[in-house]
């Protein structure tokens, strides 16, 4: 399985909280932090450059040891640092950070003074009133834990759930008969929300995630999109135009925009191709863009400057500009 930035940047992270319970020193708690965030704002797989025998420690925030280090995740999928730090505190513990307000002090106190190493410990502990007496807790800290530990439990048709890319995805089940007007009111904005609404009060109905309703319990609408703007006389709206920026007025008057499809994409002005940090051989994108109906396709190579990237020197830019001629005869 392909090792993701994401995942090596949360081991890091993971090595970085296990060691900030611990008490560790500082900087070098620090660094693994640094070393995370680095990886997780770029743009190209750290995977895929190491392939290429690029040195990590070039990279902004990384030194040579955590580059090491990262060699490692990539190459085993594991850390054994990180394997170290579990076999002498709970693995559980990083899920306690996870709360809002509770910090690695807080958590390291709370394991050596109460031997709290999960949740449901965590819970007890609260409830019995013993969190607010340690040091750098208090009253109003104890309800706040108390007070999120009740909202996740209540949660139990929404969710998130982090994806291994690193892009959080936010669950909520709700029924068939829900399901178009919970599209509606998660897709648009605020404003555009309030507006629909207004417009369904105004006509003695009301508007929620569950549904359109008349005298309060009446369902009328709710399994489609459709159905739902058209109980308040408006015709669909694309979620991509609820901004409440027109698009309501437009929807009363039968004149919304057609919105841009792939199908209307007639070209490509930025792409990199295997000569720098891109994927694909230029005969390989060149085919894939004949394939795609594209018109045209512009490659825009990294220059001889960004290093880490292979960009092209005067040489290798002539070579490619050659080989582009020769694909464009065909």
């Amino acid at each position: 399985m392909p090792v993701h930035n994401s995942d090596i940047a949360n081991i890091l992270n993971n090595v970085a909280d296990l060691l900030d319970i611990q008490g560790k020193n500082q900087f070098r708690i620090r660094a693994y932090r640094t070393a995370a965030q680095s990886i997780s704002g770029l743009s190209q797989s750290v995977a895929g450059m190491l392939k290429e025998g690029k040195n990590l420690s070039q990279l902004p925030n990384i030194g040579s040891r955590i580059a090491d280090k990262i060699q490692e995740i990539v190459e085993t999928g594991k850390l054994k640092e990180l394997e170290t730090l579990e076999k002498k505190l709970p693995e559980s513990l990083l899920d306690l950070m996870k709360i809002p307000n509770v910090g690695p002090s807080k958590v390291r106190t709370m394991h050596q003074e109460l031997g709290i190493n999960a949740v449901d410990e965590l819970q007890k502990a609260a409830e019995d009133g013993r969190i607010q007496g340690l040091k750098g807790f208090g009253k109003k800290t104890e309800q706040k834990i108390l007070q999120e530990l009740k909202r996740r439990q209540q949660s139990e048709t929404r969710s998130s759930v982090l994806l291994r890319s690193g892009l959080q995805v936010d669950l909520r089940a709700v029924t068939a008969e829900s399901y178009g007007a919970a599209l509606v009111y998660f897709t648009g904005c605020k404003d555009h929300n309030i507006a629909i609404r207004k417009i369904a009060v105004s006509k003695k109905l009301k508007i929620n995630e569950y549904g359109v309703f008349r005298n309060e319990d009446k369902r009328i609408a709710g399994k489609s999109e459709d159905e739902v703007y058209e109980q308040i006389g408006l015709s669909y709206i694309e979620p991509e135009l609820r901004e409440n920026r027109g698009e309501i007025e437009a929807a009363q008057k039968n004149k919304l925009p057609k919105l841009i499809t792939l199908e209307d994409i007639q070209g490509d002005l930025q792409s990199h191709t295997k000569a720098s940090d891109g994927k694909f051989e230029l005969k390989e994108m060149a085919e894939g863009a004949r394939e795609k109906g594209y018109h045209y396709l512009a490659i825009t190579e990294h220059s001889k400057r960004v290093t880490m990237a292979h960009g092209l020197d005067e040489k290798r830019l002539a070579e490619q500009i050659e080989e582009i001629e020769k694909l464009n005869e065909h």
